[in-house]
């Protein structure tokens, strides 16, 4: 049996990678894998916008359920302050962010007719965790974005498609 890993994003390329993947998986009956993996990095403002408006009720649960009391419902909801202060909120908005587009390219592949199709949401770096993933998963293809939604050091350090074609056990296609 054969397991294609797909890394996504967002980005247009890893959207790209999704629609070969979906076709792939359909046309050779294979398993599919969607990966989105969590960069731990400070949101951005525009990330903090978004999260206000698309996780208002989680971030109102998050306030609710807080057994100390540390963040009101009000604070988390204030822009950039409390959501760059609280680290745990960061990594809550980042989980939310990823379980959605997980789901939605979940959704996409099996309108596209793949039959097994499974998600996996993991946090570190892109790189190592889409390597380890498909090791541990028996992956035989991993298929990735060529240019994801990086930051200028992975510009100077080299890019994910680039560390995971270089690094990986397995055949890898990268999609523009």
């Amino acid at each position: 049996m054969h397991k294609t890993l797909l890394a996504v994003d967002g980005s247009e390329p890893a959207k790209h990678a999704l629609e070969l993947a979906s076709d792939l998986a359909q046309k050779y009956d294979s398993d599919l894998l969607i990966l989105h993996v969590s960069d731990p990095h400070p949101l951005s403002e525009d990330e903090i916008r978004m999260a206000e408006i698309e996780y208002a009720d989680e971030l109102s649960q998050y306030a609710r359920d807080d057994p100390l009391k540390t963040v009101s419902q009000s604070e988390v909801l204030r822009t950039g302050v409390s959501l760059s202060r609280h680290q745990e909120i960061s990594g809550l908005i980042h989980r939310l962010m990823g379980q959605k587009l997980l789901e939605e390219s979940k959704a996409h592949a099996r309108a596209k007719g793949v039959e097994t199709v499974e998600t996996r949401l993991e946090t570190g770096d892109p790189a190592q965790m889409i390597i380890e993933t498909a090791e541990k998963t028996g992956a035989n293809l991993i298929i990735l974005g060529n240019r994801g939604r990086g930051s200028f050091k992975s510009l100077v350090l080299g890019s994910v498609s680039t560390k995971v074609n270089q690094l990986s056990p397995v055949n890898v296609i990268t999609v523009r």
